[in-house]
């Protein structure tokens, strides 16, 4: 019985280390350039988020003191330590703003779009 218990968990373990693999391999075939059009999409997002995190921080430094990272973790604090009624509250106004942007904005088409672009990525080196 141990014996089949454990060859189970070899087996779990060597699946699991596939998937990293792939995962691995995924982001090397990234890394690498060799496909332009993801390339360019992962360039453009790494620029955007630079862009967003330059943004953030540098509203963060117009609070006196030097406090705005103190400031960010008490909101955070705040909204994650509210009661259940406030947070309720919360979730229901971003979900109708959610909403309020699926109806005039359409659905979202970056998700998929995305997700369509990782399947470009081949789990292997193609010859």
């Amino acid at each position: 019985r141990k014996l089949v218990d454990m060859e189970i968990k070899l087996v779990r373990f060597a699946r699991s280390l596939t998937v990293w693999a792939s995962r691995l391999e995924k982001l090397t075939y990234i890394c690498s350039l060799r496909d332009p059009y993801i390339s360019l999409v992962c360039g453009g997002l790494a620029f955007a988020l630079a862009l967003a995190l330059g943004t953030f921080l540098c509203f963060l430094s117009f609070v006196p003191y030097g406090l705005g990272p103190y400031f960010v973790l008490w909101m955070a604090g705040m909204v994650a330590l509210l009661p259940d009624p406030q947070q309720e509250t919360l979730r229901r106004w971003f979900f109708k703003a959610k909403a309020y942007k699926e109806r005039m904005l359409g659905p979202n088409r970056l998700f998929p779009a995305l997700r369509n672009l990782c399947g470009r990525v081949p789990d292997g080196l193609e010859a």
